[in-house]
């Protein structure tokens, strides 16, 4: 081999180790500086958003001349649906984890209403996480809201209080023992009933 072209392979050996030396100083740096670079774990989404996300998803896959805005339960921030007109309506969204502990039912959610938001809300929205990656979802207008408050007892802070659970048979109850009726509510009518939604 000719001395010239190796002592010229040398030179770029070497420069090239320095470059890859000089690349994993700087990358040692900057975890230095910011530790959690290398061990962070990314950050959980509530139960609220992942529910908010879905609906949202949902309005804006089946309705496209609807959307949402806002992501509270009230105030200026609240839940509102906007038609194409600009036209909007509020919407409770309550949603919950899974605290199913029982062979009986796959999951069990715990919702509740405040009996003034029968009032300041057009739409409600109950949302529950099961086993699967989306959440279940009972959507009532107004009036199906009220007349079903109306087989309830409101708990000490005026609310109404929703336990949802999924049988084996797939059938969706409301068993909240505070209600009226003895017998568990079947609900399973208002499961991702997404046309309550569509108004004009």
């Amino acid at each position: 081999m000719d001395q010239e072209l190796y002592f010229d392979l040398l030179k770029r050996v070497i420069a090239a180790e320095k470059r890859i030396e000089n690349l994993e100083q700087a990358l040692e740096h900057r975890a230095g500086a910011n530790p959690e670079i290398a061990t962070q774990k990314p950050a959980k989404i509530s139960t609220r958003q992942i529910a908010l996300n879905f609906v949202a998803e949902q309005v804006g896959t089946r309705f496209p001349q609807f959307h949402l805005v806002g992501s509270a339960s009230q105030g200026k921030n609240r839940l509102q649906i906007v038609n194409g007109y600009g036209e909007t309506k509020n919407i409770l969204l309550a949603s919950s984890r899974n605290h199913a502990r029982s062979v009986k039912v796959e999951f069990e959610s715990w919702n509740t209403v405040g009996a003034s938001a029968l009032e300041d809300n057009e739409f409600f929205i109950l949302s529950a996480e099961g086993g699967e990656d989306d959440p279940h979802v009972f959507i009532f207008s107004q009036e199906q809201m009220r007349n079903l408050c109306s087989l309830k007892m409101p708990d000490h802070e005026n609310k109404f209080r929703f336990k949802i659970v999924r049988d084996r048979a797939g059938v969706f109850w409301d068993q909240n023992p505070q209600d009226i009726p003895t017998e568990p509510i079947d609900i399973t009518w208002a499961y991702t009933k997404w046309d309550t939604l569509a108004w004009i």
